[in-house]
């Protein structure tokens, strides 16, 4: 709802073959936590964006890039950014503890098993990737009984 009130277009793509067998409140969260951060971030007030979260399959891993065409960041804001308690929100009236993309940090390598990196150019936006782990198993969708 926060995205569309203000006007951003959030774009989904991701193959209808791709299963995997994961945390599903743990994928959640990181997905919640990478929108928030977007939204509090990644745009100047009254900019209309564009996030897009991909979805795709890359040998035995799925890979989602969560990208955004907003303001970018810093490369000394870039190598911070999963430090807990980091933010560049602080002493402004923005309630920002810093804590939501360690959280993701910490869930994509903790709980889900997977990598995560990001790559940003100021101006340009910004590209979260999450490289998660696919079994063999998890290939198929499960079969009904």
């Amino acid at each position: 709802p926060s995205y569309r009130r203000a006007g951003h277009e959030v774009k989904f793509e991701c193959p209808r073959d791709i299963y995997i067998e994961t945390v599903p409140g743990g994928l959640t969260q990181v997905i919640v936590n990478l929108m928030n951060n977007a939204l509090s971030h990644a745009f100047v007030a009254g900019q209309q964006g564009r996030i897009t979260l991909s979805v795709e399959r890359a040998e035995q891993a799925v890979v989602l890039r969560f990208s955004d065409d907003g303001r970018g960041m810093a490369d000394a804001v870039r190598e911070r950014i999963f430090e807990p308690f980091f933010t560049t929100r602080r002493g402004s009236n923005a309630a920002s503890a810093g804590l939501g993309l360690h959280l993701v940090y910490s869930i994509v390598r903790q709980q889900l098993d997977g990598e995560i990196a990001v790559s940003s150019t100021p101006g340009e936006g910004s590209i979260f990737t999450i490289r998660l782990p696919l079994s063999l198993e998890a290939t198929a969708p499960p079969e009904k009984a």
